[in-house]
């Protein structure tokens, strides 16, 4: 109920699992020929490799039919720090995208 102006520590309370975490979601189309969900991997590159301690995927369909995934990779945010990483995503052995990612940005 905190959201409707319950008290702060509610809020806080709900929060704390994920304190010293960063989420990155990555949003995968599949191939039309796709039959169950491939095994999707987001990790941070620069100057040393960042994996997610955990990450957590959840399948979209179009009625019957999985057509993507939804790839939420949460980081440790005192290992991805206040820099720019580049986000890449791979899939099956080979990177399927990558793109920099300005962490100080955000605030």
């Amino acid at each position: 109920m905190w959201a409707r102006g319950g008290a702060v520590q509610d809020a806080e309370d709900a929060l704390k699992p994920w304190r010293g975490r960063v989420s990155v979601v990555a949003h995968v189309r599949y191939g039309l020929l796709t039959i169950g969900a491939p095994e999707i991997a987001v990790a941070l590159s620069g100057d040393r490799l960042v994996l997610p301690i955990d990450t957590k995927t959840t399948s979209v369909f179009a009625g019957d039919t999985i057509v993507g995934g939804d790839v939420d990779a949460s980081f440790d945010s005192a290992a991805v720090g206040q820099k720019t990483w580049i986000v890449v995503v791979r899939s099956n052995g080979g990177e399927i995208a990558s793109a920099p990612f300005d962490f100080a940005a955000v605030d």
